[in-house]
């Protein structure tokens, strides 16, 4: 599909892909975009395919599977946005991962990521569908703010999360002592 939503990572409950399915049945114009999970199954793709089966006009939805790295960033540079819709999490390596390929992401406030709203590099909302689909409506409507967000992203990782930048830190706190 040439716009889509993506999902990276395990299909599991703690990491959320069905809050993002029902959240995308939720969002306007859903027809005018794909959802695309891609990685390993975990017990919930069967739990997402039956409530698809019960609504035979959306055949947009897909599921890639465990996926190299190459396709992985072929589809995070290529996605119009990363969800990311833990439950719980400490930190989101795909934040990290698709923010520096200049993609941002949506995710809730449980995934560790509120620096990335603060400056303006990433999306936060409630893990819930309600308010994934409100923040997707929002920015489904105003892909310029997704461009920049993005652009921003990848600022933001590469002056904050580069392994140059964590050891000149490292060294900067041990010459403190």
């Amino acid at each position: 599909p040439k716009k889509f939503i993506l999902f990276v990572g395990r299909l599991s409950y703690v990491k959320g892909p069905d809050i993002l399915f029902e959240a995308f049945l939720k969002i306007k114009n859903r027809d005018q975009y794909a959802l695309v999970y891609a990685g390993p199954d975990e017990n919930m793709k069967g739990k997402i395919l039956e409530k698809l089966s019960n609504l035979p006009k959306i055949n947009n939805v897909f599921f890639l599977g465990s996926v190299t790295p190459q396709v992985r960033d072929f589809c995070m540079k290529n996605a119009l946005l990363i969800v990311i819709p833990s439950r719980r999490e400490a930190m989101s390596m795909v934040a990290l991962e698709t923010s520096i390929l200049g993609t941002p992401f949506l995710a809730t406030e449980s995934c560790g990521l509120a620096d990335f709203s603060i400056n303006k590099a990433g999306y936060i909302c409630e893990p819930n569908s309600n308010s994934i689909s409100k923040r997707l409506n929002f920015l489904l409507k105003n892909p310029e703010k997704i461009f920049i967000t993005g652009k921003n992203a990848q600022s933001y990782v590469r002056d904050n999360y580069t392994w140059e930048r964590i050891l000149l830190e490292i060294n900067s706190d041990l010459n403190v002592f």
